[in-house]
């Protein structure tokens, strides 16, 4: 008796012909370890190449673009729009989405093909640690994502220990140009803001990518700005001579004006620890930094 109840209680989480339910409570039936995944967010895409699972993904959305190996894989559409029809082509016996982005009535389709459809939550750092784990579980790689995991958190522990005391310094993180855009608190990019030692200019404003007025950023005065767009790197690194023309402003008189890669501060995959470590480096350039990295 000893023995069974050893063995049930470190039997592992992937038990398969049981069903599995996701963070909007849809309850989905794997009678064996997935083989055929399509990713329906380049988040999603991201976690599963971060847990050893390219080679089984077979289709993703349109602006999966990292790791490199996505370029070789059909597309499905966006993840705002997707293709059923091409997620059915590809014959998937999972289908990983977000629960914050895919369109439900596309969701809805795809389940009544009788194909499986789990959903994640990756938006904010902790939503992405759990959706390593969730993945992790019902693909036979909990150890592998448990690992990851505590890899990850460890550098956020650090991250967050380094800026205890810290003054923040006031930031502008602009995300496009013409119009000037940038964000409110209610976004992962305003949460990397605070978690790096800095104050979101912007995180008291109602929309979640309010437009600023030139006057605006002249009257609040940011001692930081961040650049971030879509656009070509080249035309990007150009952007911070557009604000050397207004010397009255802290960021640009005390020469704290950086450009960062988007995709790694708009993404909650684990990349997202990297862009949590350049805004850091940023915004505290005083203070060294060694928080380890994640393979």
């Amino acid at each position: 008796m000893v023995a069974i109840l050893f063995m049930l209680l470190f039997l592992p989480l992937q038990v398969y012909g049981t069903t599995w339910t996701d963070v909007r409570g849809f309850r989905i039936e794997l009678p064996a370890v997935p083989q055929r995944i399509v990713t329906l967010a380049p988040s999603v895409t991201e976690i599963l190449f971060s847990l050893g699972l390219g080679d089984r993904i077979v289709g993703v959305t349109d602006f999966s673009d990292f790791p490199p190996e996505t370029a070789r894989l059909p597309k499905v559409g966006s993840y705002k729009n997707i293709s059923v029809e091409a997620v059915l082509n590809l014959d998937p016996d999972l289908v990983v989405g977000v629960a914050d982005g895919n369109p439900l009535h596309d969701l809805e389709r795809i389940r009544d093909l009788r194909i499986p459809v789990y959903l994640v939550d990756p938006k904010t750092i902790p939503g992405m640690l759990m959706s390593i784990e969730q993945v992790g579980a019902i693909t036979n790689r909990a150890e592998h994502a448990r690992i990851l995991v505590n890899k990850l958190q460890a550098r956020l522990d650090c991250i967050r220990h380094l800026t205890e005391g810290l003054a923040r310094p006031l930031v502008l993180l602009q995300i496009e140009q013409n119009p000037l855009v940038t964000i409110n608190g209610d976004t992962l990019q305003s949460q990397l803001i605070e978690l790096a030692g800095g104050r979101n200019l912007a995180a008291d404003e109602s929309a979640r990518y309010p437009r600023y007025s030139l006057e605006t950023v002249l009257l609040r005065q940011p001692e930081v700005i961040i650049i971030s767009t879509m656009q070509e790197d080249a035309h990007l690194t150009t952007e911070p001579d557009r604000w050397k023309r207004f010397p009255a402003l802290p960021a640009v008189r005390n020469h704290r004006l950086h450009v960062i890669q988007s995709d790694l501060i708009a993404r909650a995959a684990p990349r997202i620890l990297d862009g949590l470590e350049a805004m850091f480096k940023i915004i505290h350039p005083e203070i060294e930094i060694d928080c380890g990295s994640t393979p």
